[in-house]
């Protein structure tokens, strides 16, 4: 009796001991181990895909980039540089660029002694930014800050120009490589960075301007595609994000690269523009007088990735239009600008001595329409006089409004400064309606 005792008290103090087991309902089986297993290893697959692609399609970017466009084979010349300017006669041409501050009525003209000139009073003498390394300049851009800070780009890198209250210049100097070409220049939004393309070999710097580095570099698969992608009217940070985080296995709908195929598969652009909120782009061909349109209609996509599908058709054909009810040769395109505000665009012709403005209007927000306003000729008695470059920017501030302006360079060393009163595309009809004309001012560009 008291051996069975110990014994079942033994048992129990075992038992104590031993794990609590677990029920029929609780334990899972071989089958749902597996499943579970699977299940865990897939979650892990879906979170780890995007960024082992993104890795992958950098990997091979990368290697494509450095194999076959290696930076000892992408050398350019000046007549390269004159061929894909936008300017006329860019080797004759006293006034090769013009940029308008984004916010403020200050000017800069590049020439062709290497010079910039900064005008605050178009009435007043400007600042002479000249330096020993600016060397062969076709672009500048205001920093969008108080103050003047400039940049402007050239033959082996970019000038970083500032120009205090009292007027005292300084200048900073961003190397990149010599006998390379910067064309084309943009800052972002805040002004923090800036983007530069490079003709040669075809990539996109983003800078520091402070630390003098650059951060990163894109490589723009197809010729004549810097042009349209550092116009972008969106902040620079997205286009980055544009280029590099879509281009994805269902991203390809978005890839600036199939884009840029689509775009210049035959040959590559002459002029382009964004319009809108970055979903309208207007671009000619070279050696085309049609402009095209390309909208992005709506958005398509896997996997809540939603990418825009563009579609792409011809605006309206120059070669040949009506303005004013009379007929009119236009030919080849040379150069485009757009409004800020998107009420007008205007056009420069290979072989034509005016400027084209026409109105700009993007119904329903859909597709695109130009429509010819007026030809603004040369308003100097010149038989030779031709419209080098032009800009839109900010006259004067009249009230809460900002009234802007069309500022023409002629090869005859004339500024030409058209003022443009209207803020609608209602109102630009109104005044056509009316024939009242713009008011404009002339000014001589001299030498120092």
């Amino acid at each position: 009796m008291m051996h069975n005792v110990n014994e079942l008290m033994m048992r129990n103090r075992m038992a104590r001991l031993r794990p609590v087991p677990v029920n029929n309902y609780q334990e899972p089986s071989p089958i749902r181990r597996v499943l579970d297993r699977v299940l865990e290893f897939y979650k892990c697959l879906v979170d780890n895909f995007g960024r082992l692609k993104l890795k992958y399609l950098r990997l091979c970017d990368r290697i494509s980039s450095w194999s076959h466009h290696s930076y000892g084979t992408g050398l350019a010349s000046i007549d390269d540089l004159a061929a894909s300017s936008e300017t006329l006669d860019f080797k004759t041409s006293r006034i090769r660029y013009v940029v308008c501050h984004p916010t403020d009525n200050k000017r800069c003209l590049l020439t062709s002694d290497d010079m910039a000139l900064v005008y605050n009073d178009m009435r007043l003498k400007p600042y002479y930014l000249v330096s020993s390394k600016q060397r062969n300049i076709s672009c500048a851009a205001f920093r969008p800050w108080d103050g003047i800070h400039l940049a402007v780009g050239g033959e082996g890198g970019i000038s970083m120009w500032t120009i205090s209250k009292e007027g005292v210049k300084t200048m900073t100097w961003c190397g990149y490589r010599e006998e390379e070409f910067i064309y084309d220049l943009q800052w972002l939004q805040g002004g923090s960075l800036l983007g530069s393309a490079s003709l040669g070999n075809q990539r996109i710097q983003i800078w520091h301007p402070t630390m003098r580095l650059v951060l990163q570099e894109l490589y723009m698969p197809v010729s004549g595609t810097n042009c349209w992608a550092l116009r972008h009217p969106l902040d620079l940070m997205y286009l980055i994000y544009y280029i590099r985080e879509r281009c994805a296995l269902y991203g390809y709908r978005n890839n600036i690269d199939a884009m840029s195929n689509k775009l210049v598969k035959r040959m590559p652009l002459q002029t382009a523009a964004w319009t809108g909120k970055g979903n309208h782009l207007l671009y000619v061909p070279k050696g085309s007088s049609k402009v095209m349109g390309a909208s992005a209609s709506k958005d398509f996509g896997f996997f809540k990735q939603h990418h825009k599908v563009w579609t792409t058709r011809e605006v309206i054909d120059l070669g040949r239009f009506l303005c004013n009810w009379n007929q009119c040769m236009g030919g080849p395109i040379n150069s485009m600008a757009v409004d800020p505000v998107h009420v007008y665009a205007t056009f420069t012709f290979t072989n034509q001595s005016f400027v084209l403005l026409c109105i700009l209007h993007t119904p329903f927000n859909c597709t695109i329409k130009l429509q010819p306003l007026q030809i603004i000729s040369c308003p100097v008695p010149c038989p030779r006089s031709r419209p080098s470059c032009h800009a839109f920017g900010n006259s004067r501030f009249s009230g809460d409004n900002i009234e802007r302006c069309l500022v023409i360079c002629w090869s005859s060393s004339h500024l030409q400064i058209e003022e443009l009163t209207a803020q609608t595309r209602e109102d630009a009809l109104l005044f056509q309606e009316h024939e009242i004309p713009f008011a404009n001012r002339i000014y001589q560009i001299g030498t120092k």
